[in-house]
């Protein structure tokens, strides 16, 4: 009789523990500033890396799989800047006050994002190169004295 009243209080025990461990606190959301200071980081350096390629020659498709994040990342910017999330850092006001710019500026670097994987996969030169190049051009949309101006940021 002991074993089983033993047995049983472990199972209830055991539940219990478990039943605690579902309903724990969720882990805390990240920084959203410190996230997209992040995501701009590596996208400024994919950017890099692939003006470097074109200047040297470099096959496309070697970009394959960096491109493939370009215009997934650029469709979330705007979600990396929620409205009064970081004014003074980094988060400047133009972004929250023209927000219907901001957005289409971020859709136009998709577009831009999604034609630089075009071009790598197809491992032609010339059309890697144009579309870095509007890559570049639709980084700057944002990346003037109007939202920020500077690239290194």
């Amino acid at each position: 009789m002991k074993k089983a009243v033993f047995a049983v209080a472990a199972m209830l025990g055991a539940g219990w523990a478990m039943a605690q461990a579902q309903t724990a606190a969720p882990p805390p959301v990240p920084d959203v500033v410190a996230s997209r200071q992040m995501a701009m980081a590596l996208l400024y350096g994919t950017w890099q890396g692939m003006r470097a390629g074109v200047a040297a020659k470099t096959e496309p498709r070697r970009f394959i799989v960096p491109a493939k994040g370009i215009a997934p990342l650029a469709r979330q910017i705007p979600a990396l800047f929620p409205p009064g999330s970081g004014i003074g850092r980094l988060g400047f006001a133009a972004i929250y006050e023209e927000r219907a710019d901001f957005e289409k500026m971020a859709a136009a670097m998709a577009t831009a994002g999604d034609a630089v994987l075009k071009a790598a996969q197809s491992n032609d030169e010339e059309a890697f190169a144009t579309a870095v190049k509007g890559l570049t051009d639709s980084c700057g949309g944002c990346h003037t004295k109007r939202f920020g101006g500077n690239w290194a940021q």
